[in-house]
């Protein structure tokens, strides 16, 4: 009962902040940026982030008293969230914010319990920093990843509900309620979220909403991660699992990143050469193109649980492959109507 409560309360909070950003921004005029990457950009406000960190915290304070949430992840949420506000309102240098990430992620790992268990991997890699490595690598990824994949009308929130709820369904069935209760938050708010950013959006959740949705999808990935370690409340393939779930901001985020390193510009230099962009060149509005991507990805998850029997390795080369042959066929599709014109 508590868990719809939760979702409940996280839903329309969300919404009621959202309107009254909305209206603070039209009578402010604070609206989307003009940058380089934008050349006609929307007279809409990028500070939805604000109405989903608001939200999060006011609910999370209310209904989970987990020890975990000490001071420390206040803190570290608040700085990254403080970091995307200001990038939000002005353009913050894409080395500083890495940076501070990664203290972010560090803070998170060393002093709040997000990486447990670091003794299991011990005994697999034979290397006590392993575990920690690992945590802050897949936390920054989480939150630069979603990030990136923000750029079309309801395709963030819409590929973040999807990948939070298989998540929270999971945490939900080993029992863990704290982390179930920040699943359905989650949820709760990236559902209002999307009644006012799908196709005509109203407003942006920028980098202040974007990074922080990222790291907690990252925190909660590592918190399944952990418990199949030590439960049999999950399929054995849980770490590929983990992978196709987030397959579509994975692999457009490391195609990007490869393409601008072998074009030898910085990694951190945007473009327009994400997989929604490409998708828009071809004439597919926004609705289609989130879509079509949550469809893909519940297309690869479930793949992945009919064929686990496979085995691991079989399983990575088959997400691969299904995102190469994704991209090729886009590119074709591309060349051919750019032939017709």
């Amino acid at each position: 009962m508590i868990y719809l409560v939760v979702y409940i309360l996280s839903f329309f909070l969300v919404v009621f902040l959202l309107a009254a950003i909305i209206y603070l921004c039209n009578a402010y005029k604070i609206y989307d940026r003009n940058d380089s990457l934008k050349k006609n950009p929307k007279k809409i406000s990028r500070l939805g982030g604000v109405a989903l960190f608001m939200t999060f915290l006011s609910v999370n304070y209310i209904f989970n008293a987990d020890p975990s949430f000490t001071a420390t992840f206040y803190i570290a949420f608040l700085m990254l969230f403080l970091l995307g506000l200001g990038d939000d309102l002005h353009n913050i240098k894409p080395y500083v914010k890495f940076f501070v990430q990664l203290i972010v992620a560090v803070l998170l790992v060393a002093f709040c319990q997000v990486n447990s268990q670091p003794e299991l991997v011990q005994s697999m890699f034979w290397y006590p920093t392993f575990d920690t490595n690992l945590g802050i690598f897949v936390l920054v990824l989480s939150i630069n990843a979603f990030n990136l994949i923000d750029g079309s009308d309801g395709l963030a929130a819409m590929l973040g509900l999807t990948i939070n709820l298989f998540l929270t369904a999971l945490l939900f069935r080993s029992g863990d309620v704290s982390n179930t209760l920040i699943g359905m938050s989650i949820s709760g708010i990236l559902s209002g979220f999307l009644f006012l950013n799908s196709s005509p959006a109203k407003v942006y959740m920028g980098d202040s909403g974007s990074t922080f949705i990222g790291l907690i999808l990252g925190i909660l990935a590592l918190r399944v991660l952990n418990l199949s370690r030590d439960t049999h409340s999950f399929p054995d393939n849980v770490p590929v699992l983990l992978l196709a779930l987030f397959i579509v901001l994975l692999y457009d985020t490391f195609r990007v990143i490869f393409i601008r390193l072998r074009l030898g510009k910085s990694p951190f230099k945007g473009d327009q050469n994400h997989i929604h962009h490409r998708l828009k060149r071809y004439g597919l509005s926004d609705d289609q193109i989130a879509g079509l991507l949550t469809g893909f990805t519940f297309l690869m998850v479930t793949a992945v649980i009919l064929l686990q029997q496979m085995g691991n390795l079989f399983l990575c080369l088959f997400l691969l492959v299904a995102c190469i042959v994704f991209n090729q066929t886009i590119d074709y599709l591309l060349r051919s109507s750019f032939k017709k014109t």
